[in-house]
């Protein structure tokens, strides 16, 4: 399971459980540290997911389930402060990337639009906060494959995003 955890301030959660087992960090943004979490699970169709952290912190998730991946990531990227948010990964033949987009402004115009991954999901975590992710699942390696998510507003008031990719069995 990968859950994408957007964080609407500048504190990171310090963690994420499903069904009361703790999720591993997989990689951050470097600004307002939107995450993706992951943990293996053999079984199981539903289950509370709880993120920790500071008190006021709030945000929104968004949750994946990611079949016969490797325990590793192949390749990661993290950014900071910027507008777009950009990056290379190198996607394993028949793997998949997850890519998230943490942002907020201070008009309209949080959505996404993606280049090189599929958007997936648009989420307004709140008044002008987002969060945005996107896949792909090649047939085909890609190396050094250019992941670009910008948001609608020339000016965001920050944003940071991040992506994985995992070798598929």
């Amino acid at each position: 399971i990968l859950i994408c955890v957007s964080n609407g301030g500048l504190t990171e959660p310090s963690s994420v459980t499903v069904g009361g087992a703790s999720c591993t960090l997989v990689i951050q943004g470097l600004y307002t540290h939107g995450q993706i979490w992951g943990i293996s699970l053999d079984t199981g169709t539903s289950a509370d997911i709880i993120k920790y952290g500071p008190g006021g912190m709030f945000g929104g998730i968004c949750v994946y389930a990611l079949y016969g991946a490797s325990t590793s990531t192949h390749d990661t990227f993290a950014v900071g402060n910027s507008n777009p948010v950009s990056g290379n990964i190198t996607i394993p033949a028949n793997g998949a990337a997850l890519g998230l987009n943490n942002s907020a402004t201070d008009a309209a115009g949080w959505e996404t639009t993606w280049v090189g991954l599929t958007k997936q999901s648009d989420l307004e975590v709140s008044t002008n906060v987002a969060l945005s992710t996107a896949t792909l699942t090649p047939a085909i390696e890609q190396t050094d494959l250019a992941v670009t998510a910008t948001i609608g507003v020339a000016t965001p008031s920050w944003q940071d995003g991040c992506c994985a990719s995992w070798g598929l069995a």
